[in-house]
């Protein structure tokens, strides 16, 4: 609903500069990227409410900013997920 997406916002908005933290490049085989996340509590019920709309789709959100300067490359994170066997069942990871 808007009403929970402005809400979100706001909260984003409103986090002080020393809540966010860099995420760049840490190796070769990193996506080419420079942007702000915030890793803390203050969207966890808003990252819970888009999980749980497609709970069997492994979804999976973070909240970021780019600022002046941000960049990232074309890559597919997915690529990175390692499923364990004992995890591979049922329609959540099809065959």
């Amino acid at each position: 609903p808007e009403e929970r997406a402005r809400a979100a916002l706001e909260t984003l908005q409103g986090l002080r500069d020393e809540e966010w933290e860099i995420s760049a490049n840490t190796n070769s085989l990193d996506a080419s990227h420079c942007f702000m996340r915030y890793e803390g509590p203050k969207v966890e019920p808003e990252k819970r409410a888009l999980r749980e709309l497609g709970p069997h789709l492994f979804p999976v959100f973070n909240a970021a900013r780019y600022d002046a300067g941000g960049r990232i490359a074309l890559h597919n994170d997915a690529k990175t997920w390692v499923v364990q066997p004992e995890e591979a069942r049922g329609e959540r990871y099809p065959a």
